[in-house]
């Protein structure tokens, strides 16, 4: 940590000090850095008798300024890292921030486009409409007449939070050599942290992220706001004004009688974001969502969560086997879900998945709650201490931040009944012949790259076979077994995946049309399929009975 950041250091272990965490900074033995006089101030004070850990933590965050309200919201959307009072308190976190005065943002205007504001703009609303921790909007006016919002970034913001992650780092690092902080990562959670924020700061990222949500959506009844790559920079984002009701106006809406269906259509809107279209929006407060008519619409795509194909068919299998009430499909998938492969405890995680979804098995789908099945979830992977990938807990928190915004409106209201056909839309089109057949085709460089090194590969093993060195010297007398097992496995290992190679290329050329076929399959597939049907036959004959022979 450079010199310079000291100061800042004992600004931070001052509050958390003042806030009555001196127990802990005592014990990871950080108190040398809070002046004599703050702490002999402190232990003259009065103690609060009914202290309350998570309260005073967002306190201190709050009193620590924009770094520390931005690592506040993103421990309130990991509960499976912090337990569920604590994600509560942090999510009333609030931005105590002052508007920074329009000379300072027409100077950062001039900067970020090389010109006048007026010369790009027809007017700028000198008071912002919103102001939060990193950026500030306010409506502007293109030269068109167009209204647009325009995001500016906080001046200097990115200074500031630079130097506020590097003593982050540095307590981190602190922190998890003394081995006092029971298993949690701090120094994995602090460069999480950094990623997600620097990304935040450059609105390149935004910008791309709320254009495939667009794309994703156009033509549907959600509208994403469009965005002007002409007025847009690292630090200045412009996007389409959208009018509408913040959902969280809740006295407007409720003299809707469509809410519950507008609340539903948002849910579904989220919920095809993450297992069709593999992006979501990960912040979804009710700021955020807005009621444009009989459409909904979501801004601020600064905060997204991203699933490739194998977390979308994770996710698919673990709602599948909730709405289906499969334990075991549960504890398979969240098994894959995992990022240690290490993981010892899987009875006692069985049982837990047992017992949770033994608790719905009565219930009718429409009255399951899907956020308090989530948070149960989330709550049993972090017992465990199974470790997941972020964008699953972004996921889980968005869904159970969604629930609990309809249940404000309509008691009622429960999701996982909304779930049910997009779930089963989504298996039917993954498990199609023609998304099998992508599959296939997708693969099929690897496994050619396979079929055309087996020939190398047996040479190498029978020259290894031949010089009866393997790296690792074993006695035959004594490792006799051993030796006959790894000979049969690389054999079948090597057969296997010729099986593999040929009934795909088989299946492949199957879909030339206008060929000679053989019983209605194409000829050069029929012979493929024979050969691979011998060579299955033969490995079992191999694996069954000549290993059998050959321990005699």
């Amino acid at each position: 940590m450079h010199f310079s950041s000291f100061g800042r250091l004992k600004e931070i272990l001052k509050v958390f000090f003042e806030e009555e965490f001196g127990f802990i900074i005592k014990k990871v033995e950080l108190h040398h850095y809070i002046p004599f006089a703050t702490r002999w101030k402190t232990a003259l004070q009065a103690k609060e008798k009914n202290w309350r850990g998570e309260v005073h933590l967002r306190q201190a965050f709050e009193r620590l300024g924009p770094t520390f309200i931005k690592l506040g919201q993103l421990l309130s959307l990991r509960p499976d890292i912090l337990p569920p009072h604590y994600i509560a308190e942090l999510e009333k976190m609030q931005d105590h921030n002052v508007a920074v005065s329009y000379p300072e943002i027409k100077k950062l205007l001039t900067d970020e486009f090389g010109k006048k504001p007026e010369d790009v703009f027809s007017k700028i609303d000198p008071v912002p409409i919103a102001t939060a921790s990193l950026a500030q909007v306010h409506r502007a006016w293109l030269k068109d007449g167009t209204l647009v919002a325009l995001k500016i970034q906080r001046p200097h913001i990115e200074k500031i939070i630079r130097g506020d992650i590097e003593v982050l780092l540095f307590m981190a690092h602190w922190i998890e050599k003394r081995h006092v902080a029971h298993g949690l990562p701090l120094v994995s959670l602090v460069e999480e942290f950094k990623r997600w924020t620097m990304r935040e700061l450059n609105f390149h990222f935004e910008a791309a992220n709320t254009k495939i949500i667009g794309q994703n959506f156009e033509g549907s009844n959600v509208v994403i706001p469009k965005v002007y790559d002409e007025y847009s920079t690292e630090r200045v984002l412009t996007l389409q004004f959208i009018h509408g009701t913040p959902i969280s106006d809740v006295s407007t809406l409720k003299k809707r009688k469509d809410l519950p269906g507008l609340i539903k259509r948002a849910y579904t809107a989220l919920v095809e974001m993450v297992v069709i279209h593999g992006i979501f929006h990960a912040d979804p407060h009710p700021g955020n969502i807005l009621v444009q008519g009989k459409k909904i619409a979501f801004i601020d795509f600064g905060v997204v969560g991203h699933f490739d194909d194998r977390l979308r068919r994770i996710t698919l299998e673990l709602l599948t086997s909730a709405v289906q009430n499969e334990p075991e499909r549960a504890f398979r998938a969240i098994l894959e879900l995992q990022e240690d492969d290490n993981f010892a405890h899987k009875d006692e995680l069985r049982h837990d998945l047992r017992d949770i979804l033994d608790q719905i098995r009565l219930e009718k789908l429409q009255n399951i709650n899907v956020s308090k099945l989530l948070a149960t979830i989330l709550e049993t992977i972090n017992k465990h201490g199974i470790k997941v990938p972020l964008d699953f807990t972004l996921f889980a928190k968005t869904v159970i931040t969604m629930e609990g915004l309809g249940l404000r409106y309509s008691p009622d209201l429960r999701l996982l009944k909304q779930t049910a056909p997009i779930l089963e839309k989504e298996l039917a089109l993954r498990y199609s012949p023609k998304s099998l057949l992508k599959g296939a085709k997708a693969h099929f460089d690897t496994y050619q790259e396979i079929l055309e090194k087996t020939p190398e590969y047996f040479l190498e093993a029978a020259k290894h076979l031949s010089t009866g060195k393997w790296g690792v010297e074993l006695a035959p007398q004594e490792f006799g077994d051993l030796r006959v097992e790894l000979e049969h496995s690389s054999g079948n290992i090597a057969i296997g995946l010729m099986i593999a190679a040929i009934t795909i290329s088989a299946a492949l050329i199957m879909q030339i049309p206008n060929a000679p076929t053989v019983f209605g399959v194409h000829y050069v597939a029929f012979y493929g399929f024979t050969v691979a049907a011998v060579l299955g036959a033969w490995l079992v004959h191999r694996t069954v009975f000549i290993k059998q022979i050959s321990r005699y």
